[in-house]
């Protein structure tokens, strides 16, 4: 009788955590995905203010040329 209730208490443990581990692995998943979508907006929110930068500065990519490096 007691290896079954042992038996039982552990299989229930094991649920619980099994349990556990799914919810952590969802957590995990959206998180990856709004820290891309986090980056993406900072990728385009650099790129904007960039441009807006040139714009106001009246900065032509010509302008830069001389910055890039020899290939």
């Amino acid at each position: 009788m007691q290896i079954m209730t042992k038996e039982l208490q552990l299989k229930g443990e094991i649920r619980i955590l099994t349990g556990q581990l799914s919810a952590s692995y969802g957590n995990i998943k959206r998180l990856v995905e709004e820290n891309k979508r986090l980056t993406e907006e900072i990728r385009d929110l650099k790129f904007t203010t960039a441009q807006e930068y040139m714009e106001d500065h009246e900065i032509t990519v010509a302008d830069l040329e001389h910055l890039r490096e020899p290939l």
